[in-house]
């Protein structure tokens, strides 16, 4: 990712992308991150064992 992509996400991400405290204690999402599959900007739903995309609903085990 080059710097004006991530600046260009950053934007889309309207202050989710912005690492605080809150963020950082929260682990049941991935705040921000491009789908490989829809590729939609979304904050990924995460389990102990899966990761999901809440906008087309596919979802993965962790490896």
């Amino acid at each position: 990712m080059t710097a004006e992509e991530y600046l260009e996400q950053q934007a889309e991400c309207n202050g989710l992308c912005d690492v605080t405290d809150v963020v950082v204690e929260e682990k049941d999402f991935m705040r921000c991150v491009t789908c490989p599959f829809c590729k939609a900007t979304v904050d990924a739903v995460l389990t102990d064992t899966t990761i999901a995309c809440p906008s087309c609903k596919v979802e993965v085990t962790r490896t």
